[in-house]
């Protein structure tokens, strides 16, 4: 049985890098972050806000470390945050004397959208084509019959 190229982290990056961990983020807002209108720093901070999501539990990193890993200030990572509530892309769950929660439902919801909508579009362009083809079939087979009725030709000499 042959085996596929290795895959794994150490061998997509190095092994010193795998070894620092690493935070999954689906292909789907990777290409289309663009069209959520956002900004590269709010992308970012969705990012490093998933980088502490690592089960189904709402994500909790403070404002403080997202402000040191984005090297920026908290009062910017305070606006960001606002920014993509306003859009409802996050919900921010306060908690007493911890750190927020973030809830990014807005974010997956709109993402789903966009693969629906991707999907129907897809799906809307193969029939369009089906159709043609079927309708170029109906003019061979038409062509072909009308062909087919015409007398034979003959042949003077």
């Amino acid at each position: 049985m042959k085996e596929g190229p290795d895959r794994s982290l150490p061998q997509r990056w190095t092994p010193l890098i795998a070894a620092k961990g690493f935070a999954p983020l689906p292909t789907v807002f990777l290409e289309n972050y663009s069209k959520l209108n956002i900004t590269v720093s709010e992308a970012m901070l969705l990012v490093h806000i998933h980088q502490y999501k690592w089960t189904a539990d709402l994500p909790f990193p403070s404002v403080t470390l997202l402000a040191r890993l984005m090297g920026c200030s908290t009062r910017n990572v305070r606006k960001l945050c606002l920014s993509l509530e306003s859009v409802g892309y996050i919900k921010r769950v306060t908690r007493d004397g911890m750190s927020n929660l973030f809830d990014m439902s807005g974010l997956y919801a709109k993402l789903e959208d966009i693969i629906t909508n991707v999907s129907l579009a897809n799906a809307a362009k193969k029939q369009e084509v089906e159709a043609a083809l079927a309708a170029e079939q109906q003019e061979v087979e038409a062509a072909l019959a009308a062909e087919q009725n015409v007398p034979p030709l003959e042949l003077v000499l």
